[in-house]
């Protein structure tokens, strides 16, 4: 993966409100937290014309099953999406379509993480 750029605080995309949001510009996608009542625990994923820059949802099944997911990030391949969740203290992990951004739960998601889990940083070894 060449570059991730992480954006912080809120969004507004059409008329969706999203935290916690994340660009994948090697794919072309934005990811973020869905904010509003019937989206709380959603993962929002919108396809980003580069020419345009107008945005075309993907994805809106994508679930974490807690109520507070507090961060998001991608594995530095841009094959996998890691949500920790901090209710919860547990991490989600999705596996995330080169061709066409949909996310798809890993087997055995969420994963235990240690108490408050409020971040992830994912390194190269």
């Amino acid at each position: 993966m060449d570059t991730l750029t992480l954006a912080y605080g809120l969004i507004a995309v059409g008329l969706v409100l999203m935290a916690a949001e994340l660009f994948l510009p090697t794919h072309g996608i934005l990811f973020g937290l869905g904010l509003a009542a019937a989206l709380i625990g959603v993962i929002l994923s919108f396809g980003v014309s580069f020419s345009t820059g107008v945005t075309t949802l993907i994805n809106t099944n994508a679930l974490v099953q807690d109520v507070a997911p507090s961060a998001l990030t991608v594995d530095p391949s841009g094959k996998f999406l890691y949500v920790t969740n901090e209710d919860s203290d547990n991490m989600s992990v999705f596996s995330i379509n080169a061709g066409s951004g949909v996310l798809t739960a890993v087997t055995g998601s969420p994963f235990a993480t240690n108490l408050g889990s409020e971040g992830v940083t994912i390194t190269r070894k």
